[in-house]
């Protein structure tokens, strides 16, 4: 009986997901604009995962910037941005997290970063 209910939930959850909007450049470029003071030039999708969309954006000053819109999941972006600065703590090569923000359109949390190396740097 459990196993039939927690595949209806997430049948259900999964149809809601498949629903959902992405968010508007306009607001994205908003966004950064916020957290950076810098003019937003070029918006990328790079990725639409099961709980969060990923845009790269880069600034008219040719800056780049990672934008996460999470669209559902239980971990917070809040938490994970005290992660990432207890691991800059202990030396860990980590992203700088510039802005973590709840928006109304949705609901949906917003973390930006600055990319400061690539994977194959760490």
């Amino acid at each position: 009986m459990n196993l039939l209910s927690v595949g209806k939930e997430r049948a259900m959850k999964h149809r809601e997901r498949s629903s959902f909007k992405p968010l508007p450049k306009s607001m994205i470029f908003e966004l950064v604009k916020r957290a950076t003071g810098l003019d937003p030039a070029r918006i990328e999708r790079t990725a639409r995962g099961y709980d969060n969309e990923v845009y790269f954006v880069k600034t008219r000053g040719g800056k780049a910037f990672v934008v996460r819109v999470k669209m559902f999941g239980e971990a917070g972006f809040r938490q994970e941005a005290w992660a990432i600065e207890r691991c800059r703590e202990a030396g860990v090569p980590v992203p700088t997290v510039l802005l973590v923000d709840e928006i109304s359109f949705g609901g949906r949390s917003i973390r930006l970063r600055r990319p400061q190396l690539r994977m194959s740097d760490a």
